[in-house]
């Protein structure tokens, strides 16, 4: 979807507050796209993705048009046949812009990586209909133009499912939780899913050898479009092994989040919450002032409350706490590796404070990943 632009008066642009989208017609796609200037309907197909399959592997990392299992000889197939049809072929090297100059007789294609734009390659997503996950050239609707991948860390009671959620609802990023990877594995008898179910049966914890790969099957699967994982790794030597096993993959990691949260509220928070008999998504907690049930009633309808036994286990809550802020091997030291790793620039970390209102912790994390 292409959103409606307001200028700022110095210069820039920012996304107007009625996302308006005027670039689409039903039937038609985008209808923009025909006077674009010749480097931007050649996108992706410039000099440098055709004659190198380096390129375009790396093109393909931040260009969501691009569909990620599509060869280099059925992209280089397709873009000389949508150039040549397009009249985005140059003949004058010195003087046009397009993304392909062809060699006389000796062959298709310079090969030369002076693209006439490269700082354009970011922004254009335009691929004809091999190339693209969607069924029709140029169709955007159901596309975004970004793809981002988002590692989540917080305790237990910081709300982090609750904002996985809201992110989720609102950008279309897959919110995957660690319970639901196993669920889907064992569930669905697939191979890990069996290897798992041995150790599980016999009361075992299931080795890292299988948790990681049924990990990454699942953001493959579940999460082309991007995704947000929350719930793994849960100590340091996990957080190691998965990040190593998404380089040999070449999965990117854009951002890891890390809601902070002080222990004692953490626990405050689980023991405070509260189950509307008439509808268990109305939120109640005794502890916080935001959706502090009226009394001993559901602050949005006035049904009975209740609490589930597991939330006041103050026992197994100190259990999990112990594992999370634990942060020499546990989870926080897991959160810290990746820091570690922002710090050297291969991803980006993020802090949010935890004490905040729901709506805050959005607004700031939706400001911090850059999508207001």
């Amino acid at each position: 979807m292409l959103m409606a632009f307001s200028g700022t008066g110095n210069g820039k642009y920012g996304r107007a507050k009625t996302a308006i989208v005027f670039f689409f017609r039903a039937g038609q796609s985008c209808t923009v796209h025909a006077i674009k200037p010749d480097v931007c309907r050649a996108w992706p197909f410039f000099r440098g993705n055709m004659a190198d399959a380096e390129s375009l592997h790396l093109a393909k990392a931040f260009c969501p048009g691009i569909r990620p299992d599509a060869t280099h000889e059925e992209f280089v197939e397709e873009g000389q046949s949508y150039l040549e049809e397009n009249g985005l072929v140059a003949s004058d090297p010195e003087h046009e812009g397009h993304a392909l100059l062809p060699v006389s007789k000796n062959g298709f294609f310079l090969l030369t990586f002076q693209d006439p734009c490269p700082t354009f390659w970011a922004g254009f997503v335009l691929p004809p209909q091999i190339v693209l996950k969607t069924p029709a050239p140029y169709d955007l609707l159901h596309r975004r133009l970004w793809i981002m991948n988002i590692l989540m860390f917080g305790p237990n009671g910081s709300g982090k499912g609750t904002q996985g959620a809201l992110i989720k609802k609102a950008f279309g990023l897959a919110h995957i939780e660690s319970g639901a990877i196993f669920r889907e594995h064992v569930g669905g008898g697939t191979e890990l899913g069996k290897k798992a179910k041995e150790y599980m049966d016999r009361g075992e914890l299931v080795p890292d050898s299988i948790t990681i790969p049924m990990v990454l099957e699942t953001l493959k699967t579940k999460g082309a479009d991007g995704w947000l994982l929350d719930g793994f790794p849960r100590n340091i030597a996990q957080a190691e092994q998965l990040h190593k096993a998404m380089q040999e993959q070449g999965m990117k990691l854009d951002y890891v989040v890390e809601i902070d949260l002080p222990r004692n509220i953490a626990r405050d928070r689980i023991m405070g919450r509260r189950v509307c008999k008439n509808d268990g998504n109305h939120p109640n907690n005794i502890f916080i002032d935001a959706i502090k049930p009226n009394g001993d009633v559901c602050r949005v309808c006035g049904g009975e409350l209740t609490a589930r036994a597991d939330d006041q286990d103050e026992a197994a809550i100190n259990k999990r706490h112990d594992i999370y802020y634990d942060d020499k091997t546990g989870t926080l030291a897991a959160a810290h590796y990746f820091k570690a790793l922002a710090e050297k620039g291969e991803t980006k970390y993020i802090v949010l404070n935890g004490q905040g209102t729901i709506d805050s912790i959005k607004e700031t994390l939706i400001k911090e990943l850059g999508l207001n």
